[in-house]
């Protein structure tokens, strides 16, 4: 390799590293010859940023001009293919790998698993496996992932009961796992199964226990693992306590969430962001607006998420002049284009306030940027119905009937607008129109946690073990509200 050549590829590769892509791809393509480890730390940087078609459509190139790619090409390549969860292109690179005898090296093979794994084919990612000569922790834990990510636990299991070793991130992926799918018991068990075998757990692990315990909203389980948590001294990783500032936060308990905040000693953005939306969510504008100034004095930079949290707090606590100067200020102070959820936040608070027109005006504004379009007449049809204007929530609800044919929402809120409007004919034909289409209507859904067991009940299901007794006491406690008695005590008190 020529010393000129080496000198301007460790450049693409430090251009790429900061994060200078544009410039890295530019020194790249100027470049008079390459070699392929020029084109790997290309391929590398785009994949490392998460430009995975970008990588893919420069290995297309690297084909093009005969460049022979070698383990390192591919392994970058195939990264992208999970990445972008192609599993078309990952397959015909599978091909290539045989066709050009890569199929015995162990880091291709890896990042085939991966790839087979991240796409949703388990199976794929099986027989890759079990073609491998020789295998190691990755490859193990790349399978084990797979399965867990389709949902196949049962084989999960199986990988994870014949593995040579067990190490640490099978049991994490396990735990997380199961978490995603709300089954707090599975996670509980499989932590204690950990434990026994002398496994320790690290932060990796009761952030998969805390996302869990948040998706099935288990409060007592949460508050158990934050007290392991805290025995381990993983509480003061951000890693962790940002999950603990969520999972107090969504269990609606804020003091909680308040505390794992303060108790995070490395604050990143996410911490700050994470605890601003929870105060901002539950009513808490003053504080998230404080949360905001410490970021500022902090020297982070607030990022889409912020000013997110920003726009919900200011529509919850109809703070719209403050809410509106956030908005407009977002490419100028804060050098953020408004995506979608931006003009969302704003179009609902607006309406939420009455100025229905302004909501408007602020969508048809915005209407170039993807997904815009429903989510503000979401907001509007809304507002509209809030507020009882028929006229534009008719217009409204008609237009994401057209948009969403299957969402249940604009027939439902529309039946309403017209049944509080009195126009009971116009309310039957959208209840005909919704049955006609083949949408149902999803059943309200609430959950008690009591001595420690959360239980769910849904509207219309009579499923409950003791629900002969539930309806007793319902039925007793209505009797009584109705005629409230007095009740003759021992001691003659009444």
């Amino acid at each position: 390799m020529h010393p000129h050549l080496v000198h301007i590829t460790s450049k693409v590769t430090a251009l790429a590293r900061a994060g200078h892509i544009a410039c890295a791809r530019k020194l790249f393509d100027e470049m008079p010859q390459r070699d392929s480890i020029a084109w790997n730390a290309m391929l590398t940087g785009y994949s490392h940023l998460g430009l995975y078609h970008d990588a893919l459509s420069l290995f297309h190139q690297m084909r093009i001009t005969n460049t022979r790619p070698d383990h390192f090409s591919f392994t970058s390549a195939l990264s992208a293919c999970a990445g972008a969860s192609e599993l078309r292109c990952g397959k015909k690179i599978h091909v290539l790998v045989f066709i050009l005898g890569y199929n015995k090296s162990l880091p291709v093979n890896n990042a085939l698993i991966d790839m087979y794994g991240k796409c949703l084919n388990p199976h794929a990612a099986s027989g890759v496996f079990e073609e491998m000569g020789l295998r190691n922790d990755v490859s193990w834990c790349s399978l084990l992932f797979a399965y867990v990510n389709a949902n196949e636990f049962g084989s999960a299991q199986s990988v994870i009961d014949a593995m040579p070793r067990r190490v640490g991130i099978a049991w994490n992926t396990m735990i997380a796992g199961r978490g995603r799918f709300g089954e707090i018991e599975a996670c509980f068990d499989l932590f204690k199964k950990m434990i026994k075998g002398s496994y320790a757990p690290d932060q990796w692990t009761f952030s998969a226990l805390m996302n869990a315990c948040t998706e099935s909203i288990e409060f007592w389980h949460g508050k158990m693992f934050h007290s392991c948590a805290i025995r381990y001294g993983f509480h003061v990783y951000a890693y962790v306590g940002n999950g603990l500032v969520n999972m107090y936060a969504k269990c609606g308990d804020i003091e909680g969430s308040n505390q794992a905040f303060k108790d995070i000693l490395g604050k990143d953005l996410v911490s700050w962001n994470t605890m601003l939306l929870a105060f901002g969510l539950h009513g808490f504008a003053h504080q998230a607006l404080q949360v905001h100034k410490e970021i500022m004095a902090s020297g982070l930079k607030p990022d889409k998420v912020t000013l997110i949290g920003l726009l919900m707090t200011c529509s919850h606590s109809g703070l719209i002049k403050k809410g509106w100067s956030f908005f407009e200020s977002m490419s100028s102070v804060y050098g953020i284009s408004p995506e979608v959820d931006h003009v969302a936040c704003m179009v609902n608070m607006l309406a939420r306030g009455g100025y229905l027109e302004e909501a408007r005006e602020v969508a048809n504004k915005n209407m170039g940027i993807d997904g815009v379009k429903i989510s503000s007449y979401e907001a509007l049809f809304g507002a509209c119905s809030a507020h009882g204007d028929l006229d534009m929530g008719a217009m409204f609800g008609e237009k994401l009937k057209i948009l969403e044919p299957r969402n249940e929402m604009s027939y439902v809120v529309l039946s309403n607008l017209y049944c509080t409007s009195g126009q009971w004919k116009e309310a039957e034909m959208v209840r005909k129109a919704m049955a006609d289409h083949g949408v149902w209507k999803t059943p309200g859904c609430s959950w008690i946690e009591v001595r420690n067991r959360t239980t769910a009940f849904v509207a219309g299901k009579h499923s409950h073990l003791h629900m002969e007794e539930l309806y007793s006491l319902l039925q007793f406690l209505d009797y009584e509200m109705k005629n409230p008695c007095s009740v003759i005590c021992d001691d003659g008190i009444t």
